[in-house]
């Protein structure tokens, strides 16, 4: 997103800030006991991959002194004013309040409308401290920080995968794209190309230790840089700094292309595991500390995302000219809904084009095409490949169980293989 685009957005969210905050508002709902005590910006947009795409998401943080108050009063009185009270659009000057509705029936209850064109989500909560999604926004942003890979695999995965969904259900083909990133963010640490920042940086990152609302603003340095200097320069020192972000693509493609290891296992944010899968009740599970609830609750199925990483599979290891082309083809006109043969990976992998295949699928690779020996990929990486070998062989053998022999993997036992 650029500077003025970026600024704007920001002016936006005043007007919305100064008016929630206004007297006309504040009135209502202290007849309710209700406070406002910050409105504060979550999602895509405070993080460094925020694009001209994104939308404003917007918590009202406040409190009640009744019980029995649920945190959607806040957003009723909101509406209402908003739909009613010809006042209220005052505070937004020339830019108009457009497309109101009220999405009562999501999980998180929201109010979303436009301004200037631009979406918001509004929703509320009633916890008094500043909101997990401010600390997740400012998580995103301590890899966005660490390497500008990341912040480039973000911004593609999120304009590839864009969900599509239904009004009726809410329910989208793609995880949305918080759940993208976690899942992104998940396998880059579980083959030790990012760090897991809940272990390295637990003072930062820790629920616990978010409770000053200070730490929510967005416009401060240590919200969008919250990592030291030394993290970011022990960072350039990984061997695995050499991998491309096509590599680091595939790697995401491979890794999680696969029906029964999705179906079967789970995606520990905080530790960094994968574990077994407890219940079958969402196509993805993810557990993170920040969203309780499964930020990949909204996935109608898995089927979509696996086959859409399937075909991109099968675009980079069989590379033309149209290869970028091909590779937006496959969600823009869901090409793997199409049957085709099943691909089978019997041609030798060509590093020479930036792409990293992992060693399971060069194991029977065709000598008499030309590229390079497994023994030549080894020695281009060698102090990282035989780890990468390893877990890979391991998670091959994982995905090819069945649920009953499922069983919870670390990295301590994974490095074990």
């Amino acid at each position: 997103m650029s500077g003025p685009m970026y600024r704007r957005r920001q002016m936006y969210i005043k007007m919305i800030t100064d008016y929630l905050k206004s007297e006309g508002i504040i009135s209502q709902l202290e007849s309710n006991g209700i406070e406002i005590h910050d409105v504060t910006a979550f999602g895509s947009f405070p993080t460094h991959c925020a694009t001209k795409e994104s939308d404003i998401d917007l918590c009202v943080c406040a409190s009640t002194s009744l019980k029995g108050i649920p945190p959607v009063c806040v957003l009723e009185c909101i509406h209402r004013d908003l739909k009613f009270n010809p006042d209220s659009r005052a505070y937004f000057g020339e830019f108009k309040i457009r497309d109101l509705t009220f999405v009562k029936t999501a999980k998180v209850p929201i109010i979303r409308f436009t301004i200037d064109e631009v979406p918001v989500d509004l929703s509320s909560n009633f916890d008094g401290l500043p909101p997990r999604t401010s600390l997740a926004a400012k998580y995103i942003n301590g890899y966005c920080q660490l390497d500008d890979r990341f912040t480039i695999l973000v911004t593609f995965i999120k304009s590839w995968m864009r969900p599509e969904g239904s009004s009726a259900d809410h329910l989208r083909d793609f995880p949305n794209s918080y759940s993208l990133i976690l899942l992104l963010i998940h396998v880059l640490q579980w083959y030790n190309v990012f760090p897991n920042l809940h272990e390295t940086h637990p003072d930062i990152f820790n629920l616990k230790n978010f409770v000053d609302w200070k730490l929510v603003k967005i416009n401060k340095l240590e919200f969008k840089n919250p990592l030291d200097e030394n993290a970011v320069v022990n960072h350039k020192m990984n061997p695995l700094r050499k991998l491309s972000v096509a590599q680091l693509l595939h790697l995401f493609a491979f890794h999680y292309s696969n029906e029964p290891y999705i179906d079967n296992c789970r995606f520990n944010m905080k530790s960094g595991q994968i574990e077994e899968r407890k219940s079958p009740e969402h196509a993805f599970q993810i557990i993170d500390p920040y969203d309780k609830m499964n930020p990949a609750r909204s996935a109608r199925t898995s089927h979509e995302f696996i086959g859409a990483l399937r075909d991109f599979r099968r675009a980079v290891t069989f590379p033309n000219p149209n290869m970028f082309k091909t590779v937006m083809r496959i969600t823009r006109e869901k090409t793997y809904l199409s049957p085709h043969p099943e691909f089978l990976f019997m041609t030798k992998p060509r590093i020479s084009n930036g792409l990293y295949f992992p060693p399971q699928m060069i194991e029977s690779a065709d000598d008499s095409i030309p590229g390079p020996t497994v023994q030549q990929i080894y020695q281009q990486y060698p102090n990282h490949y035989p780890t990468l070998a390893a877990r890979e062989s391991s998670a091959g053998e994982f995905r090819n169980r069945g649920p009953q022999q499922n069983q919870r993997f670390t990295r301590s036992s994974w490095n074990h293989h």
